[in-house]
Order: structure tokens, then sequence, then C-alpha cells
């Protein structure tokens, strides 16, 4: 991970009907091996001022690995305490890359596959293998238990249905990531890819293409976008 300088961008506060039962809710999109601006937007939400009363939670969204340079940067950044950050509590969720992964180490009948298409150039898990081999552990070490869905398991892929879908979801808010935001644009028309529209909140900045990891401060009736990365200011609010 190197020491360079990066900038975190907030946007304004936007009002939405959100309901997270007084807590703050730091919610980071995907990251894709980008450990230093992943760094930056921790070291932003652990130096956010919250209100004394007010409980801090972060959820990582998922694929935080493959692609970008420093996987294992990265997964060290996830798995520290909330301490690091003053919240109390952090929610891990896996993303498709994380799932492909676990399942080609398996032998689930998916794993011939998924250790194909997790070595292919468009997921990019090369760069996390050749990482992987530098380590001195064993690869059991590396990550949690095998994950035994598939593509099937739509919440980690994000298909096109979902994005085009504009009959909201009963009131509840889906904050994902997995979308870049140049298919985020295609697939909804939104011009803001990091807007919250039919109950829907996309977090993928793009990170490799974009060099942004983007994140949101999600607190009652309100959220704002955090953007970390040396140009986050220029893509603004």
């Amino acid at each position: 991970m190197t020491d360079r300088h990066i900038d975190v961008a907030y946007s304004e506060w936007r009002s939405a009907a959100i309901d997270v039962g007084g807590e703050t809710v730091f919610a980071v999109g995907d990251v894709h091996g980008c450990a230093s601006e992943l760094a930056a937007l921790l070291r932003a939400i652990g130096a956010t001022t919250t209100p004394p009363d007010r409980r801090r939670r972060v959820v990582f969204l998922g694929d935080m690995i493959d692609r970008g340079p420093d996987n294992i940067g990265v997964l060290k950044l996830w798995a520290q305490s909330g301490s690091a950050w003053d919240v109390y509590r952090i929610d891990r969720l896996m993303g498709n890359h994380e799932q492909l992964l676990l399942l080609a180490m398996s032998d689930s009948p998916h794993g011939p596959k998924a250790e194909a298409m997790w070595l292919s150039a468009a997921m990019g898990g090369e760069q996390s293998l050749r990482e992987m081999a530098a380590l001195t552990t064993e690869p059991e070490e590396f990550l949690a238990r095998p994950w035994t869905a598939f593509t099937e398991a739509q919440w980690a892929w994000v298909h096109g249905a979902f994005l085009e879908w504009r009959g909201g979801f009963g009131g509840r808010i889906v904050v994902h990531g997995h979308t870049p935001p140049h298919k985020h644009r295609e697939l909804t028309g939104q011009a803001d890819p990091h807007l919250l529209a039919f109950d829907r909140l996309g977090l993928d900045g793009g990170t490799t293409r974009t060099g942004i990891v983007t994140g949101a401060q999600i607190e009652d009736r309100r959220y704002r976008i955090l953007r970390a990365g040396s140009l986050a200011s220029e893509h603004g609010g």
C-alpha cells in the first residue's frame, strides 16, 4: 500500500425516506484491490463526526478483490476491528468476485467454471492469484470457508433486471455495489449512478477504471456520498 495522497470528497446531504434506527451506517462499495483509496475512505469515516449517542456501523458490500494493485492490502484493511474507525460493528458481505474465488478453491461442481471465470481478463483474478502465491500461509488460511451458490445468487452479481426494475422494494432501501457507473447509466438512464432512486442506491465507483472507491454515510431521512481517489473532487456530488 502506497502513502500517496488520496482525496476524499463528500457530496451534499440528500433527503430520503430512510430509517436506520438512529444509527449512522457507512456503506463501502466495490474496492477491487485499490488499497490506498480504501485506506483513505476508512480514515475519513473514522474522522467523520457524529453525535456521541449515535451508534456507528460499517458495511462492506463486497468485491474487495481482483483487478487492482493491492488485494492483500485491501483484505488487511477489511479484516481490521471496528475500533480502528470508531464503529461498534462491521458487516462484511460477499460479492461475486469473492464468490468465484471461494468456488474455485472448493470441490463444488461449479468449481471449474468458477475458476475459469475468475481467472479471465474480465474478472481480473490473476492479480489476486499472484499476490496469494507470494504469501507464506496456506490458501485455506487466506480466505474463509467456501461459498456454494453461483450466478443464481443475484445479490452478488446485480444483473440487469434488478437495475431496470422501477417498482421499488416495498419501502426497503437496497444499497449495493457491483455495477460500475458506465454500466449503471446504461441500464437505469440515471445521469448520477449514486442517486437513491426506486429504493436503490448504487455505490460502485468504477475503482480500477476511475481510481475512485465510493461509499455513503446513511442516517435517518438522509444520506451523502463519499468518494476516495486522486480525482474524487472532480466527479462532484
